[in-house]
C-alpha cells in the first residue's frame, strides 16, 4: 500500500511538474541564456509564401501543452545559439500546438503522433523530413538533421 501511494505522488508530482508551462528545477539550472529561434507569428500558408520569397524552407515545432519533452527542448534545444542562428537564417520557423487553432489541420496534412515532432517543409508544402522526440545528443544532433534537410532536392531524407 505504502508503495502504490509513494507511486501515485511520483506520478502526480511528474505530471504537474511538466503541465501549466512548469519546468524541474534541474532544466532550469542547466539552462543557458542565448539567442534562440525567432518563430513566425502567422499560418501554415504565409509562412510557404514568406519561405517561398526567401528561399528558405519552413521548419514546424509541433507541440503540445501537456509535453514535458516539448518544454525540454524549448528550454534547452530551441536556445542553443549555433541551432537557432541556422534555424534563422535558412528557415521560417513556426511553433504550433497541435490541438488548438491550426494544429490539428497541420496534424492532418503531415501525420505525427508523438511530441515533440519538428516539420521540415519545402517552400512548395511538401514535406521534406521530420524529427521525432527529443535529440540525443542535444543541439548539435539537430543542427546536422536541420542542414541536412535544406537542402532543397526532391529526395525525402
Amino acid at each position: 500500500m505504502k508503495l502504490l501511494i509513494a507511486l501515485s505522488l511520483i506520478v502526480f508530482n511528474y505530471t504537474y511538474i511538466f503541465s501549466k508551462d512548469k519546468v524541474p528545477a534541474i532544466i532550469v539550472k542547466n539552462a543557458v541564456k542565448k539567442t534562440g529561434i525567432i518563430f513566425f507569428n502567422g499560418t501554415l500558408k504565409e509562412a510557404i509564401e514568406k519561405a517561398k520569397k526567401e528561399g528558405k524552407m519552413v521548419f514546424i515545432d509541433s507541440y503540445t501543452d501537456w509535453c514535458g519533452p516539448c518544454k525540454h527542448m524549448k528550454m534547452n534545444i530551441f536556445p542553443d545559439e549555433n541551432f537557432s542562428k541556422f534555424i534563422n537564417e535558412n528557415y521560417v520557423p513556426m511553433a504550433i500546438n497541435i490541438e488548438k487553432g491550426e494544429g490539428p489541420k497541420i496534424k492532418i496534412k503531415y501525420p505525427h503522433y508523438t511530441f515533440p515532432t519538428l516539420l521540415f517543409i519545402k517552400n512548395d508544402g511538401k514535406l521534406k523530413n521530420k524529427f521525432v522526440g527529443l535529440p540525443t545528443y542535444g543541439a548539435q544532433e539537430l543542427l546536422n538533421f536541420a542542414k541536412l534537410a535544406s537542402k532543397q532536392s526532391n529526395k525525402v531524407l
